[in-house]
């Protein structure tokens, strides 16, 4: 975390986009079945496409409630973004 990221970066991988943020309590029930898509599809083989990722964009202005939201849901892959400028 800390580094510019591009979308571009992933591709040729099957990607999914996943909006969300620490206070929205849609969001956080919804975390459990995108961890287990992860898990389910990180390893697998796919005719068109190297692999699966997945690119989580943060809606939060908090950075302490979004990185506590990330470890506590387990969102244990490497892409998270977040636009925090003059939020903290």
């Amino acid at each position: 975390m800390g580094k510019k990221l591009s979308l571009s970066s992933l591709r040729g991988k099957v990607v999914l986009i996943d909006f969300w943020s620490s206070w929205c309590g849609p969001c956080r029930r919804e975390n459990p079945n995108v961890v287990s898509a992860y898990n389910k599809y990180t390893k697998a083989t796919f005719k068109n496409a190297k692999g699966f990722e997945i690119y989580s964009v943060s809606l939060d202005m908090n950075k302490e409630a979004w990185l506590k939201a990330i470890k506590a849901d387990n969102l244990n892959w490497k892409y998270h973004v977040s636009d925090l400028k003059g939020c903290e």
